[in-house]
Formats: structure tokens, sequence, C-alpha cells
């Protein structure tokens, strides 16, 4: 897989560079000039679609939204301590 940039035709030019270090002659490129329309629309609505489902599941996942956080509360309980002295087991 290659990282192709969001730019109309920039296939063209990464495959113009595997190409080249194929030793594959560059001349018969122009030939796919006639299909890379159709194929870059595929890649944006390929693109688009995983944008779309990425940003859904993340609503999903974080409904409240990012400036209703809840503050962690702490929970504060009063505890009876009970010390015993050793003279008291004397007595």
């Amino acid at each position: 897989s290659l990282a192709l940039p969001s730019v109309p035709s920039s296939s063209i030019v990464t495959l113009i560079m595997v190409l080249s270090s194929m030793n594959v002659p560059v001349h018969a490129v122009s030939l796919l000039f006639a299909v890379e329309w159709f194929l870059d629309r595929i890649r944006t609505t390929s693109n688009v679609l995983s944008h779309t489902h990425c940003a859904a599941i993340t609503h999903h996942f974080n409904r409240q939204g990012p400036g209703k956080t809840e503050e962690p509360v702490m929970i504060e309980e009063e505890v009876e301590l009970i010390v015993h002295s050793p003279d008291a087991y004397n007595s």
C-alpha cells in the first residue's frame, strides 16, 4: 500500500516512480490517464467513507461531547478509628 496525497491525479506521479524503479517504459503511462479519472473518484469515495466511519464511531463512544465531561467526584466518608492502648488490656 502507498500513502497517496489527496491531490487529484497524484497517483500518476507515484505510478511513474514505481514503473521507473521496475525498468518499465514510462511512455506507456499516458494510456492510464484515460482510467485515472475514474480511479481517482473511487479513491476519493473510499477516503470519504473511511473518515465518515471513524467520525461515527468516535461520536458513538463519546456522546457527551468535548465540553461536557464530568469531573471525578471524591467520596468522603467518616471513618471511626479505634485505637486500643496497651493499658486497656491490663485492666
